[in-house]
């Protein structure tokens, strides 16, 4: 009889195992490591994962990030794509090596806490990494064509409502968020047509909630801009050089600069025509439709236009 290589026998176990825990499972789990040096990096990336992996036929998403800024757990509960978590503590220093899964050159580089293949993230089906992705979103074909839409994590939301009621925000009257360096002509064409302009929010997830449910936004702060193309909320960037960076819903408006009072208000004007259909709390958009795919293919697919609106 012919001698068997243990380590080999081992290997094949061990692909065995794998397939027999996929059927069994019926998904494929996913890693993405997520960073950004604050939320709105935090967020932009995120919807650049997210709008891979729900292309990707019985994928299951685990995101791995450190939480800091405050917040990030936050932006992560709002994704409908996202399955599970693990976060280090915001204070520690801690590197997580990419031979911990079994993908690397020497893998497998064990980690010692349990957890990490308790979780089944020793041996994904793919990782996904920030790098992976182009620095502006709406490059990306997955992101253009079908981008992923955020909501409110249900056990907030009534605090949330209670909060922009508070805050003078009537449920019955639409409303439009406007960032505090937008000059006034935005402001003024949104009050002529008896709208109301939300005040200014430090909370995250209150100022997520006045987005969500706005019916439009003027943003000139990436985290207003971001937040809006994640709750799919019409949006325009009026803050200058680099608001490709924040946008990638199809039609938003993008302006070099503050711009002029005149086109201040035309970009509002078009913003307002194009919502005439929201009389009160904008509802929480639906999905957008995604083709799924057997695999995903690198280097990701790319567009030479983004299909947002440059306001000349």
């Amino acid at each position: 009889m012919t001698d068997v290589d243990p380590e080999q026998q081992f290997a094949a176990f061990r692909a065995y195992a794998k397939h027999e825990i996929a059927n069994k499972t019926g998904h494929r789990r996913v890693v993405a490591l997520l960073d950004g040096d604050d939320l709105a990096r935090f967020l932009v990336c995120l919807v650049c994962v997210t709008s891979v992996t729900r292309r990707l036929a019985g994928c299951a998403l685990t995101v791995v990030y450190r939480d800091r800024p405050e917040g990030r757990t936050f932006l992560t509960d709002c994704s409908p794509e996202v399955a599970a978590e693990l976060r280090t503590d915001p204070e520690s220093d801690i590197t997580i090596p990419i031979d911990w899964f079994d993908i690397g050159t020497f893998a497998p580089v064990r980690c010692p806490d349990p957890v990490w293949s308790d979780r089944q993230l020793d041996q994904p089906a793919l990782v996904l990494l920030p790098g992976m992705f182009p620095a502006v979103p709406a490059r990306l074909d997955a992101v253009a064509e079908a981008p992923p839409t955020f909501r409110l994590p249900a056990a907030d939301a009534p605090r949330l409502r209670a909060d922009l009621m508070a805050l003078g925000l009537d449920p019955e009257q639409w409303f439009a968020v406007v960032d505090d360096a937008v000059p006034p002509p935005a402001t003024d064409a949104i009050t002529r047509q008896g709208g109301l302009v939300a005040p200014s929010i430090e909370d995250l997830p209150t100022r997520a909630a006045a987005v969500c449910h706005a019916r439009l936004v003027v943003a000139a702060d990436p985290l207003t801009a971001a937040l809006a193309g994640a709750f799919r909320v019409p949006c325009a960037w009026v803050g200058g050089e680099g608001g490709e960076r924040w946008l990638w819903n199809r039609d938003d408006i993008m302006a070099g600069g503050l711009g002029t009072p005149e086109i201040l208000s035309a970009i509002t004007e078009h913003l307002l025509g194009r919502t005439v259909d929201v009389a009160a709390w904008r509802p929480a958009a639906d999905p957008v439709a995604a083709v799924t795919e057997d695999t995903v293919v690198f280097p990701l697919r790319t567009r030479d236009q983004a299909l947002i609106r440059v306001w000349r």
